[in-house]
């Protein structure tokens, strides 16, 4: 699959640690981010991070990636760790264009490739095209981008759950600590 997803991307190096980024917002509150790492094709949960979105108010989610990306990364290279062979954001043209401006201000963008894949058809998008990949959605190349694309999903909106969940509790909490009429 590894190898498949290097020659159907014209990667320089086997993509063998892969990140993905995707972000979770419901109705403009609590907006998070998670990225999660898949080395040699299986899931490093380990590395999986979560991330509270702190400067983008709104549902802005092309100014979310690039914060996500930015964090992450500007952790990675102070603290010298490894970075991905490949990053993957959940979305388009757009999110990728995002998450493409962080990696430059960051100087990141010739040491760590991106694409995109879009959830409607699964299509994968690459810097500087605008027109995504043809690619069988039934590849294992696209197979593999799926899998990873999904757990950074599910990764996301399980946590966005739980800060719903901290801030309702909170909210019911306040209410009964009002005094009653």
């Amino acid at each position: 699959m590894l190898e498949a997803l290097e020659r159907l991307l014209g990667l320089p190096t086997l993509p063998r640690w892969i990140e993905a980024v995707d972000i979770s917002i419901f109705q403009g509150s609590e907006a998070v981010g998670s990225v999660v790492v898949f080395d040699s094709g299986a899931p490093l949960r380990s590395e999986y991070r979560r991330f509270r979105i702190r400067g983008v108010a709104g549902t802005n989610d092309f100014a979310m990636v690039r914060e996500v990306v930015r964090r992450r990364y500007a952790r990675r290279l102070a603290e010298g760790e490894r970075l991905p062979d490949l990053l993957l954001v959940d979305g388009g043209a757009g999110q990728l264009a995002a998450a493409e401006a962080a990696l430059a201000e960051l100087g990141l963008s010739d040491r760590i490739p991106a694409i995109g894949l879009a959830k409607r058809h699964e299509e994968v998008y690459l810097p500087g095209r605008s027109e995504p990949l043809s690619a069988h959605p039934n590849s294992p190349a696209i197979l593999l981008l799926r899998a990873v694309r999904d757990e950074a999903h599910r990764f996301a909106v399980t946590y966005h759950r739980v800060r719903r969940r901290i801030r309702l509790r909170a909210e019911v909490e306040a209410a009964r600590a009002r005094p009653t009429p």
